[in-house]
C-alpha cells in the first residue's frame, strides 16, 4: 500500500470512528430527554435576502491565497468583486430559500502535517488533518452564521 493509500486510509477510518462516538453518544443520551414546550417565537419561514453589499465585505477580508481546488484564484475573485458578489449572494439566498448546501462547495483539501517535531514521520497517527477549504466555502460559512446571527437576533427582540 503506498504512503498515500495509508495516509488515506487512516483518516478515513479516524473519522468513521468519531462518527461511531458521537452517534453512540447521542443514544445513550436519549433517556434524557426534555420537557416538549410551545415554540412561541416567529416562525422562520421569511427572512431579508443576503444582498451584493453584505457579501463585500467578507470577501474584501478574505486572504488573496487560493488552493488547488479553485477554479477561480481567491485574488481574481476580490479584483473583480462587483461582477462576482451579486452572482455569490444569489447562490447564498438560493441555498438559504431550498434549505440545501451545494455538494461541490464540502469539499476540502486534507493534509497531514505532522503533531510535533521529531515524532516519526511514517506513522498516520502521529499526525493531524488540516483542511483546505475554498474559499467560496468560507465565504458561503460567514454568509450563513451572519443569517442565523440575524435570526436569533430577531427572536431575541421578539421575547423582550
Amino acid at each position: 500500500m503506498s504512503l498515500v493509500s495509508t495516509f488515506c486510509q487512516f483518516f478515513v477510518d479516524k473519522v468513521r470512528r468519531i462518527r461511531d462516538n458521537i452517534s453512540a453518544a447521542l443514544q445513550s443520551s436519549v433517556s434524557h430527554t426534555f420537557a416538549v414546550r410551545q415554540h412561541l417565537g416567529p416562525q422562520l419561514s421569511s427572512f431579508e435576502p443576503v444582498t451584493a453589499e453584505e457579501v463585500q465585505k467578507p470577501l474584501s477580508g478574505m486572504p488573496s491565497k487560493s488552493t488547488p481546488l479553485d477554479v477561480l484564484p481567491c485574488s481574481l475573485l476580490k479584483s473583480c468583486a462587483h461582477v462576482f458578489t451579486p452572482a455569490i449572494a444569489r447562490l447564498a439566498n438560493l441555498s438559504l430559500q431550498t434549505g440545501k448546501f451545494p455538494a461541490r462547495y464540502k469539499r476540502a483539501q486534507v493534509l497531514p502535517l505532522l503533531k510535533k517535531a521529531g515524532l516519526h514521520s511514517s506513522q498516520p497517527a502521529n499526525y493531524r488533518p488540516s483542511f483546505v477549504i475554498k474559499p467560496y466555502s468560507v465565504l458561503f460559512f460567514v454568509l450563513m452564521v451572519c443569517f442565523l446571527g440575524w435570526c436569533m437576533l430577531r427572536c431575541l427582540l421578539v421575547f423582550r
